[in-house]
């Protein structure tokens, strides 16, 4: 990653500011770790993670205060479930059993304490700043935090009606 990153710089004019990581379903796992790595933290803006959460006990939230983060996960996704179907409501399995995760509500939490914010992740989305998403308000259920930062700083964390999809339309 940090080749390919070097490697547009060199060849392409873009704002270095404004470098987000995009990936779904296990590339969504990886984009946690970039924001976690100190050899990539500082050249991200956010993660945008997609039917991908940390395994269980890797959710740390962001090396850098700066980060942002916009999640997107399946209410049905029975391969990196978003929702706790465990006796800890901060882990999650997946259906084969072989796997644990980080619940998306955990997630929440942990991004928003890494980043020094108040709460748990889990305030409403202001419907004047609805990060784009207000079209889809009746397919997505929502949360942020960091809603105290004056500098748009936030993490926002979308449950969408469906499973496990890394392509289309949700």
């Amino acid at each position: 990653v940090l080749s390919i990153l070097d490697e547009v710089q060199e060849t392409i004019c873009f704002d270095l500011d404004q470098v987000w990581a995009v990936g779904c379903s296990n590339g969504g796992m990886f984009t946690f770790e970039l924001a976690r790595d100190q050899r990539s933290a500082d050249r991200l803006k956010g993660i945008v993670p997609i039917v991908g959460l940390p395994h269980w006990g890797y959710s740390d939230g962001p090396l850098l205060d700066g980060i942002r983060m916009m999640g997107m996960w399946g209410d049905k996704d029975n391969v990196v479930p978003p929702i706790s179907n465990t006796d800890d409501p901060d882990k999650t399995m997946d259906t084969d059993g072989g796997w644990y995760y980080t619940s998306s509500d955990k997630v929440m939490k942990d991004w928003t304490a890494e980043k020094g914010c108040v709460g748990e992740g889990q305030d409403p989305i202001d419907t004047d700043e609805d990060w784009g998403l207000g079209e889809f308000t009746d397919e997505l259920s929502c949360t942020q935090g960091c809603t105290e930062k004056e500098n748009g700083d936030r993490i926002v964390g979308c449950i969408f009606d469906g499973g496990h999809i890394c392509e289309g339309d949700f």
